[in-house]
């Protein structure tokens, strides 16, 4: 990522919709918010994993 800080403008107003959806439809567990963020993070990763897993086969298929 080249221009960090529009990543972030762009990620700050949907965070803050997740956070209320979180806080609105799962109003007894205040940590709900904070599992999603740990599961999204673990998906990027797994994303950026299988997507350098998927070049690895291209290279050794040509």
């Amino acid at each position: 990522i080249k221009d960090r800080e529009s990543v972030e403008r762009l990620q700050e107003p949907l965070l803050d919709i997740l956070q209320k959806l979180c806080k609105l439809h799962h109003p007894d567990n205040p940590q709900h918010f904070a599992c999603l963020l740990g599961r999204l993070t673990e998906l990027r990763t797994f994303n950026h994993h299988h997507a350098e897993m998927l070049m690895s086969w291209r290279v050794n298929d040509h």
